[in-house]
């Protein structure tokens, strides 16, 4: 086979794996069909990450006593390049998933941030990458399809509104439910409930961002309130697909100099180039830009997150209490994602013994992340390590790297003995 034949091969099977209706619109009453056939389609960012774990694959080990989970344990899409070692980072991660899975059924942790605490190098950041590669995959696979919507021909209705406008995505990804006022919504959610197998419920008492507020009222007032005419005219169902490069239901954020950051980054500021047509006030000149608006219906992950400075981590309190945030100048806006932050032992004790982070230490949930302490699991990680390198293959002596491992978990790399913190 030729290069440009395999070219074409590699070409035609990367189509293929893409979800078709990636690239089709939708209408509304279509994804009420899809809601009624498949209920968890309309499942909240908790739900939907963890049935993610376990649609990966979960395994008892008897010997250990703990549950592993596939994505850690074998990490099936990356065809082993990314396994977790040691019984304690197992059990780590099945706590870890433990919260979120109390979040998806509302007992408290969906408003609460999932804080990775450990020492440096013990894996926190790793699993926080892992968990939003499987995001990424999970959504893009017909059992972990999730939607929005986007206004069309605006123009035909609203005068003022930019020829470049005329189609607009929803700002935040919502679901399509929100388009439903609340009474009709909580009708057709009832007898999703009904059709719902899954140990949880679904509920969505969101309310539209306010520029999608603004459109609906626009074009309500148009067609005499008539919600189906606007839904039929100017709404299309379109499939969402989490990707962080696209800062797409997912979103990193990380510490910088506070001179250079300021909390626009989190919540969105003014789209400037908008002013001039819309005006300051106008909510169609805010732009939806923060790293909480991106990760709306996924996964919002904290780099180093308590290095943040203090007046930054109080927009975490009601994104994760009260699931909204507050831009300037603007309403609050609900948010829908699982919070995920990681940081280490000095950083922790010094905003536990802070009096005026009490309000921030109650809305986090702390997971410790220790070392590896099974002198096999060390040297596992190494043979891992070797296997993804890019060395030619070498030669290791018998028990070398056994070795290895028995002296990386007896030599202690911080002053807090490992698996005490």
């Amino acid at each position: 086979m030729s290069d440009m034949e395999t070219l074409q091969q590699l070409s035609e099977e990367y189509r293929d794996s893409i979800p078709t209706d990636l690239r089709e619109a939708r209408s509304f009453d279509w994804y009420l069909e899809e809601c009624y056939s498949d209920p968890k389609v309309a499942r909240n960012a908790h739900q939907r990450v963890a049935d993610m774990f376990d649609f990966y694959g979960t395994e008892y080990d008897e010997e250990d006593g703990v549950v592993e989970y596939h994505i850690a344990s074998e990490d099936p899409v990356g065809d082993g390049e990314n396994v977790f070692y040691g019984r304690e980072v197992h059990e780590s991660i099945h706590q870890f998933v433990n919260k979120v899975k109390s979040g998806a059924r509302g007992l408290g942790p969906e408003k609460r941030i999932k804080l990775l605490l450990g020492p440096v190098g013990s894996g926190k950041s790793h699993l926080d990458r892992q968990i939003r590669l499987y995001f990424e995959d999970y959504t893009a696979r017909e059992e972990g399809r999730m939607y929005t919507f986007r206004w069309t021909n605006l123009r035909d209705v609203i005068a003022d509104q930019d020829p470049e406008d005329d189609t607009v995505r929803s700002p935040m990804n919502q679901d399509p439910l929100v388009l439903l006022p609340q009474p009709q919504r909580d009708t057709v959610i009832e007898e999703l409930n009904e059709r719902l197998d899954a140990p949880y419920t679904i509920s969505n008492e969101q309310a539209l961002d306010p520029a999608s507020e603004f459109y609906m009222d626009r074009l309500l007032d148009h067609y005499d309130d008539d919600l189906q005419a606007v839904l039929d005219n100017h709404v299309e169902v379109i499939r969402l697909v989490a990707d962080e490069n696209k800062r797409q239901a997912i979103e990193t954020f990380e510490p910088k100099d506070k001179k250079n950051q300021d909390e626009t980054e989190l919540t969105g500021t003014v789209n400037y180039s908008k002013l001039a047509v819309y005006g300051e006030s106008d909510p169609r000149a805010f732009d939806y830009s923060g790293a909480f608006c991106r990760a709306n219906r996924g996964i919002f992950s904290g780099e180093e997150l308590l290095k943040l400075q203090r007046e930054f981590l109080y927009d975490f309190l009601h994104a994760s209490q009260e699931q909204t945030i507050k831009p300037k100048n603007n309403p609050r806006i609900d948010i829908d994602q699982v919070i995920v932050g990681r940081t280490n032992m000095p950083e922790y004790r010094e905003k536990k013994g802070d009096e005026k982070m009490e309000a921030f230490n109650d809305r986090t949930k702390r997971i410790d992340f220790p070392y590896v302490l099974q002198y096999e699991a060390e040297s596992e990680i190494y043979w891992k390590m070797l296997r993804n390198a890019d060395v030619p293959d070498i030669h290791v002596e018998p028990h070398t790297l056994q070795m290895a491992g028995l002296f990386g978990v007896l030599t202690p790399k911080s002053p807090t003995p490992r698996g005490l913190i």
